[in-house]
């Protein structure tokens, strides 16, 4: 999956600082949850999420099923494949070259009514497996007179199956699980039977549901008409949304070889609502403006009890021009660590124009059935970028950036 150069890390407190700025950022006090390892599966992807506050839980997009593998169900109500990619270098102000986090997503759905037209309800069904890379770099090895006599590499990788549900009668309800195969690899040297590997893997799961309210759809469907028009007009809709996921959850620890205890993988729970307000004339979408807030609990051990405990929220807004451009910020905050920051991010997509000229196509009946219209009205190319600005605390994640590419069909 990766095809990025390796450099060397040459000085051992770099390899320190990785360790040390990686539980100061994540916010993951010893005396709380212990050891804990593989605090990278905190790191959010996209670039969607990332300029909106870390938010997530309550949207539905491309890289939502990182926060809420609820979300695909929904998804899949408009999208058959999609694909996309977003990679980060990790903490610049750290300046060093060889950390950087890779995310991947693939995803395949079926809207069941598109082939059972006489249900009273959709049916969806959304399959989408991501991949998490956060690549630390290499070390070198040396003999007592410090000769370098090789070198290993560390990195640590989550692998995740999702299977989601998606229905829709009015009101659009998610729900899904992910299977988790979490990966830390701290290095391995020799060859043959003296090879020596210092690996540790877990597997986890991952569960959510969000519910989704179209304010027209919903009245429409559940009452038989269309009282919305009597108040707002025809071009404007409002989607209330909520959410909610447990990440992580694993009875057992991971283990490594050169340890006899085993550490925790950081459990914890996203709780968060978002609130769209769109306006369009029909098959033509002029504005939407997007709010979303997000909270974040980590769950440890006390006395054998799970005990929750609100570490992180964040809240972000997103305006989306003609399904053109779309312009984000958001702040994020983690009191217990002192961490606080900006975020802000940019995308732009290839939908929106295809919607524009083909405008009038929708008039022609012989036109909307055809496979080329139906390419170039459902089919999306997206480029995206976000940035923290964290000047106004630690300063410790300034300036890091995400870049993303992704298309759906």
């Amino acid at each position: 999956m990766n095809s990025r150069k390796y450099y060397k890390i040459k000085d051992k407190w770099q390899i320190l600082s990785v360790s040390i700025c990686l539980l100061f950022v994540f916010n993951i006090e010893a005396s709380a949850i212990g050891d804990a390892t593989a605090i990278f599966l905190e790191i959010e992807p996209g670039a969607r999420s990332t300029g909106m506050g870390h938010t997530g839980v309550a949207l539905v997009d491309q890289m939502s099923a990182f926060f809420n593998p609820g979300s695909m169900g929904i998804f899949a109500f408009e999208n058959v494949v999609s694909y996309s990619k977003s990679e980060s270098d990790w903490l610049p102000a750290f300046n060093i070259p060889d950390l950087w986090i890779e995310h991947e997503h693939i995803f395949l759905g079926v809207n069941i009514k598109k082939f059972k037209p006489e249900y009273p309800f959709d049916l969806s069904i959304g399959l989408e497996h991501h991949e998490k890379l956060i690549n630390l770099g290499e070390s070198p090895i040396t003999d007592d007179l410090g000769n370098t006599l090789g070198y290993f590499e560390t990195w640590e990788k989550s692998e995740v199956n999702v299977i989601s549900l998606g229905f829709e009668y009015g009101i659009e309800v998610g729900l899904g699980l992910g299977f988790n195969h979490v990966t830390s690899h701290l290095g391995s040297w020799g060859m043959g039977q003296s090879r020596y590997v210092n690996e540790a893997e877990v597997d986890a799961n991952d569960w959510g549901f969000i519910v989704r309210m179209p304010l027209r759809k919903t009245i429409e469907k559940l009452y038989g008409i269309n009282t919305l028009q009597y108040y707002l007009p025809d071009e404007i809709n409002l989607i209330p949304s909520f959410g909610y996921s447990r990440s992580n959850m694993s009875d057992k620890l991971m283990k490594y070889p050169s340890s006899s205890d085993g550490d925790p993988i950081p459990e914890l729970s996203r709780t968060g609502f978002a609130l769209e307000g769109r306006v369009e004339i029909p098959n033509l979408p002029l504005l939407s403006v997007t709010y979303s807030r997000d909270f974040i609990r980590h769950y440890v051990e006390k006395n054998t009890d799970k005990t929750g405990q609100l570490k992180e929220s964040g809240y972000g807004f997103e305006a989306n021009l003609f399904n053109t451009v779309q312009v984000r910020f958001g702040h994020y905050d983690a009191p217990d660590g002192d961490i606080s920051h900006k975020t802000e991010g940019l995308t732009i997509m290839s939908k929106g124009l295809s919607q524009v000229l083909l405008y009038n196509a929708y008039r022609d009946k012989w036109t909307i059935n055809s496979v080329p219209y139906y390419l170039l009205s459902n089919f999306n190319i997206k480029y995206s970028t976000s940035k923290w600005d964290a000047s106004e605390s630690s300063g410790t994640v300034d300036n890091t950036t995400w870049v993303e590419f992704g298309f759906s069909l």
